[in-house]
């Protein structure tokens, strides 16, 4: 099975046992000077197994001395497309380069042409990453990666809407994976190394025909991508469970699902759990709905059917009398009152009606 090489980034003051701890699995240390403790790599080289990749964000007069002397303890130095001076380029061998470029916002054809200046210089690894605002602008990265090919580009969309980039731009040939060594980083986007190796199996990069997803706001916290993708590793079931943020369920649907965005990265988009707050806002985007998603006017669950429309489903209702039934708790013809009446709720309650329960039916407000 091919493999992934982890990085774990230092960009917050930590103590030196906190980072190696961090690091776990890592192969790359990367540690940003500008925002993290200012460690002896040496000291770090007798304690860490991996490579120390040295940043330095900012300019400023010091910039090229500062990564001149790192270069002289450091295996890698990350270097910005103004840092190629002849100085430069003399001192740090392209094996131990990596040549980085952030572009804000940038378009497929903004990307297009960064990359094709920046691999005109020798070097281990290049690194493009954009911010992404909103849903669909995360996607310029991995149609680059898809179009380039190459195991030593790696491109991913940076903040909470980029995140699932991260985990899929290794399957389109980009074989390294950052993540932080001080935790789950919600500005950044950044998963820490450990949830990278928990929820989605890295370091092991099988390969994916398929991507399911949660949808929601948030949902960077939750434990689905860990249980799914183990289940998917245990079954040997070829796909991937990633987490869509999606603060406006519309934009998400139409610039990611309805126009094909996954299909043409390559996968087949299967389906989709659907958590808050899109419970009752997403119910417009399914051609088909269950019985149970009509009364509650609540979905958590959407499946491609086998026209390829949508159906939606509510796995809430099975939960509830699941849970009950386990307990030897039969709902018929007795009083129960649902705390709620939010999506979840209201499924629960049109599931324990049907069981011929009296239910009524408590919420904070009208």
């Amino acid at each position: 099975m091919r493999q992934t090489t982890l990085v774990a980034v230092l960009d917050h003051a930590a103590r030196p046992a906190d980072v190696l701890e961090a690091a776990g699995d890592a192969q790359w240390l990367e540690l940003r000077a500008d925002a993290s403790s200012d460690f002896d790599p040496d000291w770090l080289r007798g304690r860490f197994r991996g490579l120390l990749l040295y940043s330095l964000h900012g300019h400023g007069p010091s910039r090229e001395r500062r990564l001149l002397r790192a270069a002289e303890h450091f295996d890698l130095i990350d270097l910005g497309v103004a840092d190629l001076s002849p100085e430069i380029l003399a001192a740090i061998p392209p094996g131990k380069r990596v040549i980085s470029a952030d572009l804000a916002n940038a378009s497929l054809a903004e990307l297009r042409h960064a990359a094709a200046g920046m691999t005109q210089i020798p070097a281990r690894l290049y690194r493009l990453t954009t911010r992404a605002p909103h849903s669909g602008d995360e996607l310029a990265p991995l149609q680059l990666l898809r179009e380039l090919q190459r195991d030593d580009v790696t491109a991913f969309a940076t903040g909470p809407t980029g995140l699932w980039t991260r985990i899929v731009a290794p399957h389109l040939g980009a074989r390294v994976v950052f993540g932080s060594a001080s935790g789950d980083d919600a500005l950044s986007g950044a998963p820490s190394v450990q949830r990278l190796v928990d929820a989605f199996g890295f370091p092991s990069l099988p390969d994916i025909t398929e991507i399911y997803g949660m949808a929601g706001d948030p949902v960077r916290h939750s434990l689905s991508p860990r249980i799914h993708n183990t289940a998917y590793r245990a079954l040997g079931k070829s796909a991937l469970y990633v987490p869509f943020h999606a603060p406006d369920f519309d934009l998400f649907w139409n610039r990611i699902v309805l126009s094909g965005a996954i299909e043409k990265l390559g996968f087949a988009l299967k389906g989709l759990s659907v958590v808050s707050p899109h419970k009752t806002a997403a119910l417009g985007a399914a051609r088909y709905q269950s019985s149970i998603v009509q009364r509650a006017q609540s979905t958590n669950l959407f499946h491609r059917a086998a026209d390829g429309e949508w159906f939606a489903e509510s796995t809430d209702a099975d939960g509830v009398m699941l849970t009950l039934r386990e307990r030897g708790i039969h709902p018929h013809k007795r009083r129960v009152a649902v705390i709620g009446c939010g999506g979840s709720g209201r499924a629960m309650a049109a599931a324990l009606h049907d069981a011929g329960a009296d239910v009524t039916l408590v919420n904070r407000g009208m």
